[in-house]
Parts: C-alpha cells; sequence; structure tokens
C-alpha cells in the first residue's frame, strides 16, 4: 500500500517534461468509475479509467494557475482544487491526500478509514468508518451490523450519531428528532410538552412548531399558551405569544381593551388598537381618554401621533371638531389653515365675507383715529375711500349698521 501511494504521488506532484503523461498514469491507477468521472479530466472507458482527449494544455494550465492563487481554507472549498503539503493544487483525486487530513485538503473528500475517498451517497460507503461521514446531500448514515454488513441513510432518530447535542442540530439531522434525556444523541419528538422531563427538550411537540415552554417556577414542560405563561407585565406575555397579555398574576387571551381587568393588561387590544385606562375602565385609545391636567392645543396634540386632539372646554382634550364653532380655544382655532377659521368676540367662527368687512371696520376706524391726529388732508382721503367702501357694501352691513359706521368717521 505505502509503495502504491508512493508511486501515485510521484506520477501527480514530480515536475516531468510531460504533464499528459502524469494525468495519463493517474487515470490508469483508478478503479473506481465514480472517482475517475469525478476528476475532471479522466472517463470511463470499457472498465477502465482512461485521460479524457479533449482535456488540452491550456485548460490544465489555467487551471493551476487559478488554484495556486487559493490559500489554505479557500483552496479546500473549491471544486477543482485541493490543499496539499503546503500547496493549493489541481484537485486529482481523493486517494492522494493523507487518510487523516481529507476534509482539510478538499470539501469533496472524507475517510473510510483506510484511504481519502470522495463523499458518496451512504450505500456506496463500504466501511463502518466511511459510513460515519454524510452523504452529498448533507444527511447521515447508519451502519447496519447484520449479517450482511452495509451503509444506509438515518431513518430513525435513536440512528443519528451520539455527538448531535441539541434539540435544533437532531431536527435539522432528521426532522422529527429533539435530543435525548441524556444531553447527547437523539430521539423521537413526544405527543405532548408534559412528556419532556428535561429543559434543553422542552421546544416542540410531535407534529407541532415551538409549542412547548418550560414553567421554571413548576420546574415542568407544558404547552405554550397563555394561561400557562406566569407574567405580570403585557411585554412579557407578548414576548412569547403575541394574542397574550397580563391580568397581572399570569397571562391570558388577548381580547378587547373592555375586557382588561386591570392597567397591567390595558396596552393593546386583539385587534391592534391601543388601550387607555380612564376613570378605571379600559377603553380603546382616543382624545376623550386624555387626562384632564391636559389644558392647551399642544400637550393635546403630543397625547399621541396617530390621534389628532384639540383641548376640551373643561380640560383634557377633545377630537379635532369638523367645524369652526367647535374650538374652545384661540390658538386651536387658528391651528389648522384649511378650515379658514377666526376668533371674535372670544368665540370661533367660520371666516365669511361679513367677518372680513368687520375686521376691515376696526382697521379703517383706527386708521382714520390716527390720521385725524396728524393731518386733515389725509384724514379726508382715508374717510372718503372708506365711505365709498361702506356704501358698495350696505348689504352686508344693513341701514343701522351703515348709519352706526357713518356715525363714528363723520
Amino acid at each position: 500500500m505505502t509503495i502504491f501511494k508512493l508511486y501515485i504521488l510521484l506520477c501527480l506532484f514530480l515536475l516531468t517534461e510531460s504533464q499528459e503523461i502524469s494525468k495519463k498514469c493517474i487515470c490508469g491507477h483508478v478503479r473506481d468509475q465514480t472517482q475517475c468521472q469525478n476528476s475532471g479530466f479522466c472517463i470511463w472507458e470499457n472498465g477502465v479509467c482512461v485521460l479524457r482527449s479533449a482535456h488540452t494544455y491550456i485548460q490544465e494550465n489555467q487551471e493551476q494557475i487559478t488554484c495556486k492563487n487559493f490559500a489554505e481554507e479557500d483552496c479546500r472549498l473549491q471544486k477543482q482544487c485541493g490543499f496539499y503539503l503546503g500547496h493549493c493544487v489541481n484537485f486529482v483525486n481523493c486517494l492522494v491526500f493523507n487518510k487523516d487530513e481529507c476534509q482539510k485538503s478538499s470539501y469533496r473528500c472524507v475517510s473510510d478509514g483506510g484511504m481519502c475517498v470522495e463523499i458518496l451517497e451512504c450505500n456506496n460507503y463500504k466501511t463502518e468508518t466511511g459510513c460515519a461521514n454524510q452523504n452529498q446531500n448533507g444527511r447521515y448514515c447508519f451502519w447496519v451490523q447484520e449479517k450482511e454488513k452495509k451503509c444506509r441513510d438515518v431513518i430513525l432518530c435513536e440512528e443519528l450519531p451520539k455527538y448531535l447535542l441539541s434539540h435544533i442540530i437532531c431536527k435539522q439531522a432528521l426532522d422529527g428528532c429533539t435530543v435525548n434525556e441524556l444531553g447527547y444523541g437523539c430521539m423521537g419528538q413526544k405527543d405532548q410538552c408534559t412528556q419532556y422531563q428535561k429543559e434543553f427538550q422542552c421546544f416542540e411537540s410531535k407534529s407541532k412548531s415551538q409549542n412547548c415552554f418550560w414553567d421554571s417556577k413548576n420546574d415542568k414542560c407544558v404547552e405554550k399558551m397563555c394561561e400557562n405563561l406566569n407574567f405580570s407585565q403585557d411585554y412579557e406575555c407578548k414576548s412569547y405569544l403575541s394574542q397574550c397579555t397580563t391580568n397581572g398574576i399570569h397571562c391570558v387571551q388577548r381580547k378587547q381593551c373592555s375586557d382588561a381587568e386591570n392597567k397591567y393588561g390595558c396596552v393593546t387590544d386583539a385587534q391592534g388598537n391601543k388601550c387607555e385606562y380612564h376613570n378605571n375602565q379600559c377603553k380603546i385609545k382616543s382624545c376623550d381618554t386624555a387626562l384632564d391636567s391636559l389644558q392647551n392645543y399642544q400637550q393635546c396634540q403630543d397625547y399621541d401621533n396617530k390621534l389628532d386632539c384639540v383641548s376640551s372646554e373643561n380640560g383634557g382634550c377633545k377630537q379635532r371638531p369638523q367645524t369652526c364653532e367647535g374650538y374652545a380655544n384661540q390658538i386651536d382655532c387658528y391651528s389648522i389653515e384649511i378650515q379658514d377659521c377666526v376668533w371674535y368676540n372670544d368665540k370661533c367662527e367660520k371666516r365669511t365675507f361679513k367677518q372680513i368687512v368687520r375686521n376691515m371696520e376696526i382697521v379703517w376706524v383706527n386708521l382714520v383715529v390716527v390720521v385725524k391726529r396728524h393731518h386733515n388732508l389725509v384724514m379726508t382721503f382715508y374717510k372718503k375711500n372708506f365711505v365709498n367702501l361702506i356704501i358698495i357694501n350696505k348689504d352686508a352691513f344693513g341701514y343701522k349698521g351703515c348709519a352706526h359706521i357713518l356715525n363714528v368717521i363723520n
């Protein structure tokens, strides 16, 4: 066996005048059809492994240069390369690598106990050591100790390797498995969560997903449902099951805001609406549930950024009114331009033509008074124009209104 390996190594690595001769040598010593076909430059013909004639020197030379550029870890991950004796070289066959460094040399190789071989399907491994490897799909194999010893795919959780140490690893290896009570090796998942004895097993029961929960207070595995979760805060219950809130002692099913018995569970309802504990009752959060201590427009706006609240007449907040008359304070009255409201005589009104003229009356009267103090000519000019404005808009003022205004400025 030692002479055979040396012969292969000499054929592969010694510099000769003809690279073609070296590869013919390697192909000729491969006895397995699968390994021959996977070499990249050999083909199986008439029961013999021979060099593929179409494999040109240029292609080989380019591949060799490419492999030389890879560091060790990157080299072993390339299909066409292998790491050997400190260098990244063309991958020829797993046989050339040391049996104790198969995986370090190429991801394609594993040890069968005697030599490096290419990763195979489970039923193609011929030794118990080789069967300890995974197959080409990453699945585990099982060595059958019967009259006819053979390797096959794992079909039972208990057949998985003993070095698997957790629920997640066992489940990934074969669906429906978890780690056994010893903490190493795998077993089938139980029908009920309560059948698990250890916390490291308490994840899910058969045919379900993540449905078990370890009750640390009572030191047992239980079904993950609201009533089995002993948490006094809403966020704690919600972190395990989104449909759960708390009654202050343990978790309960999240329903409507009005179903919450105290402030601990008064956070959100089953539809996702915010809840607010107001006057000893849990209600859907609205402008009406704001505290009476909120006294102005800005405080009410800050109450909730998804609500549009304004200050109310007796403290607290209310929903923004549809009409100007619904505002209680001057700042609120002018808070939204599109409503076109105006504060007049200590109340909010819709801005109208009559209101505009009233404002003009005040402006003009004040202006005329100021002008009278300074210059009679200027006063007369403004007076004349204002009188004309009043006459033009007499329908808006009415007879008494006009008389009053004219009396003021005369």
